[in-house]
């Protein structure tokens, strides 16, 4: 893939933070309309595609890598920015080569964001992890090459939850405890890649939902992994969403979900623990 990596920036970009980023802050924003607000306008060059997760340690919200422009034509980052509910400050440039489409979550028991695979030109399997300071390589081996996958951190057993992907659109599901990788399962949802998971607190389960298929269909299904096997939930495809992002509302009890949707609306979701319905964003002025 002949991208390019990163190069100085002409013009800053206008920052609207991800969903499942800004909701975790505990910075209060007020406003006379509950709901979507422009926050920022200055901080880190345009990209998509990037690793974004909240640090609930150190109150930031940590962001790397992506890429600006097509993504056969773009240029690669690999520089680290952290938010901290003001402005964004630009935390490192050194650490995993610059990349898209790798996938990262906030270990909360061992206080460190851990990132895995992505695509720097090639798709990698590297686990790195950022303790607030600087990036250190944990792992070279475990899972295969991939990107476009999901993780989430299973708060109550303290580890991260891998599955999917692509190349191939896979279907495996893999553990990290911190010190190595495990394949935990084989089998469960169909593979795929551009899902969303989240650790729902309420029924101590990792919630997986949506995602491309191999075919390329967008997908609809919600499923549960307990740390032994994979239970569908939910068939539905009438929210199927692919790119998206998911976040646990703790005062709802919920999961919500926001971004493509294929039905030709950009709608904002929520799980219930028994079936996803739309909300209006009004209903989410509560903070988490």
């Amino acid at each position: 893939m002949p991208i390019r990596l990163q190069g100085t920036p002409i013009v800053p970009v206008c920052v609207v933070l991800v969903f499942m980023a800004v909701f975790a802050l505990p910075h209060e924003v007020t406003a006379d309309e509950p709901g979507w607000r422009l926050i920022g306008t200055e901080g880190p060059p345009p990209r998509h595609s990037p690793g974004m997760v909240y640090d609930s340690a150190r109150n930031v919200v940590v962001m790397f890598g992506g890429i600006t422009g097509r993504e056969r034509e773009g240029i690669l980052y690999g520089d680290t920015w952290e938010w901290d509910g003001v402005e964004w400050k630009k935390a490192a440039d050194t650490g995993p080569s610059p990349r898209l489409g790798h996938s990262m979550v906030y270990d909360s028991r061992r206080q460190v964001v851990v990132l895995f695979g992505g695509n720097d030109g090639n798709f990698q399997n590297d686990t790195w992890e950022w303790d607030g300071t600087e990036w250190k390589l944990a792992a070279t081996d475990g899972p295969r090459p991939r990107g476009r996958h999901s993780m989430a951190y299973d708060q109550e057993r303290g580890v991260v939850v891998l599955f999917g992907g692509i190349p191939r659109d896979l279907g495996d599901t893999w553990e990290w405890d911190g010190v190595e990788w495990r394949q935990a399962a084989g089998s469960g949802p169909e593979g795929r890649s551009r899902s969303a998971m989240v650790y729902d607190e309420a029924a101590h389960r990792i919630i997986l939902f949506g995602g491309r298929s191999q075919d390329g269909a967008a997908l609809g299904d919600t499923w549960a992994w307990d740390g032994k096997e994979w239970t569908r939930l939910d068939e539905s495809t009438e929210f199927a969403h692919s790119r998206h992002g998911m976040v646990y509302h703790r005062k709802r009890g919920t999961i919500v979900a926001h971004g493509v949707s294929f039905n030709g609306r950009n709608e904002m979701i929520e799980w219930d623990g028994t079936k996803w319905k739309r909300i209006d964003t009004a209903v989410l002025s509560s903070r988490i």
